[in-house]
């Protein structure tokens, strides 16, 4: 696989941030995500390996986050595959603002030549060259597993889940979407699109684009399949 096709798959499929109190799912589209406090990008550097040693293809991709300010944590993440898709499992935080000179695996294990930083480093030049060694060791503990909810015994779910299909996810977002940012502001925004990935429903918006000198702007909620919870609400640029 070269790097575009890569690019078609990583830069499209939703990764998550969190702790082990809560964990937040973040869909990239086009190699990016960009909200209100957070930009995430996927930095097309990318190994494939049997990291869970189950005999199948796993990934370890870079991302970039930008909380605010000027610093860039760079996260080495295990995307493991389970025979059908690629799926976030676990990441590792590398360094703000690293320089990676080559990437490569070896016996299911991710080797990284980079620069990081030391002390007196400037933010942008980092200047401590390592080679890190980093090892698939299971899902991270802040909930990447699918199905965290679970329903009471007894109670209805149904199979494809509350939100089965993108009219449904649509007429969902919509309804938040006007709750929040008033109806005139999502009609002039329609037609709302729908995305599936990874069990979560991204509905879009048309981006706003106000003026050639100012960024275009466009409505965005993240709605999970299986219950309906609401994930992420923003009118990002």
């Amino acid at each position: 696989m070269d790097r575009r096709q890569a690019a078609e798959i990583f830069g499209n499929m939703t990764y998550y941030r969190g702790n082990e109190h809560f964990a937040e799912p973040i869909t990239l589209i086009e190699c990016n995500y960009t909200s209100s406090f957070l930009n995430v990008f996927y930095e097309n550097e990318f190994v494939y390996g049997d990291f869970n040693h189950d005999g199948i293809k796993d990934a370890a991709v870079i991302t970039n986050e930008n909380s605010g300010g000027s610093g860039d944590w760079y996260m080495l993440n295990f995307l493991i595959n389970d025979g059908k898709t690629f799926v976030h499992r676990s990441s590792h935080k590398l360094d703000e603002a690293v320089q990676i000179n080559r990437m490569w695996q070896k016996k299911g294990k991710v080797f990284i030549d980079m620069y990081i930083h030391q002390q007196g480093d400037c933010a942008e030049y980092p200047s401590r060259r390592v080679k890190n060694v980093y090892e698939y060791t299971g899902p991270d503990k802040f909930g990447l597993e699918k199905n965290l909810w679970k329903a009471a015994p007894g109670y209805y779910k149904p199979q494809q889940g509350f939100v089965p299909d993108e009219a449904t996810a649509i007429k969902i977002g919509e309804a938040v979407l006007t709750a929040i940012y008033g109806q005139e502001q999502v009609n002039h925004e329609k037609p709302l699109e729908a995305h599936l990935s990874m069990d979560i429903w991204t509905v879009l918006g048309k981006a706003d684009c106000p003026s050639d000198r100012q960024p275009c702007e466009q409505l965005s909620i993240g709605i999970r399949q299986d219950n309906g919870e609401i994930v992420s609400v923003s009118r990002g640029k």
